[in-house]
């Protein structure tokens, strides 16, 4: 029987059920909004939609679909891979967040799942750490997917590092390198010899040797004038069979490092890993193994006066790769000023003969 009370109750009933469905469509459009307005990549907010959606093939999706019977995260081995757990609970996930922004490690909360995660996110952050966030995210898949199919774990600090320098405007003026470091690669005319910076600069070479058998990196740098007069050397090592690249990313290191130390602040690196002069000379970010070492390289070249950095072929590195046995055989440092091993000398001889025959000495 209809009567008014009826027909109030029944208008009441329609209404909420109105404003909620209202109220979802707001927060709908607020979600997304905050997705397609992260000031990051377009390929990061196309990622933390997918997230949102929860289409990524995390262990946990695959098995409702019955690919998968073993559920646990293939990361730590404890939980059940959920969206939250490989992206937020995983504690290797926490361990970059711990290396993030502090707005971010403040945020160390538990949430019910990923949507919570990401509202509270959205209210709490500001738009470039939001956007730190959306990539850490990104990253963090990215190295999860590494692990599954190449056997390859990122360290967390530069996931974190990686991903506050890709999109922190502050972050990444403090590390790109300033207009009077001149970054490029050498003229055809350097061919397969070394040649001698100009007057007022000093020429540092760089080269990186393993030794597999003894499980040993070796690390060289060699440090001469436009003379070609051997100015200072160096030799070190790590007990750790580094990959090749990463291995010459730390030689290129030692190499800045080396002549700052020596107090000199106008400079042409050089060095034979295309790999490792491409990464430095590239302005944007690059995820390799060695990136990380890369951006300690950029963050002291931010110190010298001007820096070239050039890629040689290894005849024209012929110095810097004699000292691999000096190298791979020390356990300490050893350094040499205004003077060199015995076995260096004969090369910088000749190429010192070479330069002076060039120019009619």
């Amino acid at each position: 029987m209809y009567s008014v009370r009826s027909g109030y109750h029944k208008a009441r009933e329609l209404g909420l059920q109105s404003e909620a469905e209202s109220s979802e469509r707001e927060r709908e459009v607020s979600l997304w909004r905050s997705v397609w307005a992260l000031q990051a990549h377009a390929s990061t907010k196309v990622f933390i939609w997918r997230v949102l959606k929860n289409v990524i093939p995390v262990y946990l999706n695959l098995s409702k679909r019955r690919i998968l019977v073993d559920v646990r995260c293939p990361i730590c081995g404890k939980e059940e891979e959920s969206v939250l757990h490989i992206m937020w609970i995983c504690e290797f996930s926490s361990q970059v967040f711990s290396n993030s922004v502090q707005s971010i490690q403040k945020m160390r909360l538990r949430f019910l799942d990923f949507e919570q995660l990401w509202l509270a996110a959205v209210d709490r952050l500001s738009s470039s750490d939001l956007a730190i966030l959306a990539t850490t995210f990104r990253l963090i898949w990215s190295r999860r997917n590494s692990f599954i199919f190449e056997q390859k774990f990122q360290p967390s600090k530069y996931l974190a590092s990686y991903a506050i320098n890709s999109v922190a405007p502050s972050a990444v003026k403090s590390l790109v390198i300033p207009r009077r470091v001149l970054l490029s690669f050498p003229s055809s005319l350097q061919g397969q010899v070394w040649l001698p910076p100009p007057e007022g600069i000093i020429k540092v070479n760089w080269d990186a040797g393993i030794n597999v058998a003894v499980q040993k990196s070796g690390f060289r740098v060699v440090i001469r004038d436009h003379l070609g007069v051997l100015m200072a050397a160096k030799c070190s090592s790590r007990p750790i069979a580094l990959d090749p690249t990463v291995a010459e990313a730390e030689a290129a290191l030692l190499a800045v490092e080396f002549a700052m130390e020596l107090g000199f602040r106008h400079i042409i690196l050089e060095g034979d890993s295309l790999a490792v002069v491409e990464d430095i000379l590239n302005e944007d970010y690059c995820f390799h193994d060695w990136s990380g070492v890369v951006l300690e390289i950029k963050a002291k070249i931010q110190r010298l006066f001007s820096c070239q950095v050039q890629f040689v072929p290894r005849e024209g590195n012929c110095a810097a790769h004699c000292l691999a046995k000096e190298a791979l055989n020390c356990d300490n440092p050893i350094t040499w000023i205004e003077e060199g091993p015995s076995v260096l000398l004969p090369i910088i001889i000749a190429e010192k003969s070479s330069i002076q025959s060039s120019e009619g000495f």
